[in-house]
């Protein structure tokens, strides 16, 4: 064997090694089992946070949501069929997170929906809310708009208008929003099922609901 030959099987061999421990380190590293991460649950419920509570409930579902969002829009009918056919075993709750440099009305929308809730009617007005969606996500009166809604739902007409009028649960609404932002919500609908951000398709959602169910 000449030098040359010598030369060309040592750097074979010193290739061959760097392959086979690349393609072992990248085995490792697939096979590697992520833990997800729990986000800090006092961000994700606060005392006062719209929630439906079901007591020692296997599945804790929470959503930061826009109001007058298409997307969260879209979920809202999906997420009431999960809640539908999951009666009693899963604890719902409903964060604002209204994206205000796209969604003029989100705001106001959350802040009516605050003010129903005022006076022990906040699903009632978020589900009139998003089943009216395209009814008032354009509108350029939506004092009158929710007002209406309001009388609708026989509520102390006063009172809503008094309470939406001088923004009474705006710091509620910014304290949705700033537990949003700290923990990692950057669009909307954004879920969270028992402190762990959910990223996938609905129909996913609703398996990974389906799982933690038949698992408890």
């Amino acid at each position: 064997m000449n030098s040359e030959t010598k030369t060309l099987v040592g750097i074979g061999t010193i290739t061959l090694a760097i392959l086979v421990g690349v393609i072992y380190a990248v085995s490792l590293f697939s096979n590697k089992v992520v833990e997800p991460k729990k986000v800090d649950t006092s961000l994700l419920i606060r005392p006062n946070s719209n929630s439906i509570r079901v007591k020692n409930a296997p599945v804790t579902l929470v959503e930061f949501t826009d109001l007058q969002c298409p997307a969260c829009g879209a979920a809202y009918p999906i997420v009431k069929q999960i809640l539908k056919d999951n009666k009693g075993k899963i604890t719902f709750v409903a964060r604002n997170f209204p994206l205000v440099n796209t969604h003029k009305n989100a705001f106001p929308a959350a802040l009516a929906a605050e003010a129903a809730g005022a006076q022990g009617k906040y699903w009632e007005m978020y589900d009139k809310l998003y089943e009216t969606q395209n009814a008032w996500s354009d509108s350029t009166d939506l004092r009158a708009v929710f007002i209406g809604y309001a009388q609708e739902l026989k509520l102390n007409e006063e009172q809503f208008i008094t309470d939406f009028d001088e923004q009474k649960f705006k710091e509620k609404i910014n304290t949705d929003m700033a537990d949003g932002n700290a923990v990692g919500v950057n669009a909307t609908p954004t879920f969270f099922i028992n402190g762990v951000k959910f990223e996938g398709s609905y129909n996913e959602l609703s398996e990974a609901i389906n799982q933690i169910i038949s698992a408890n």
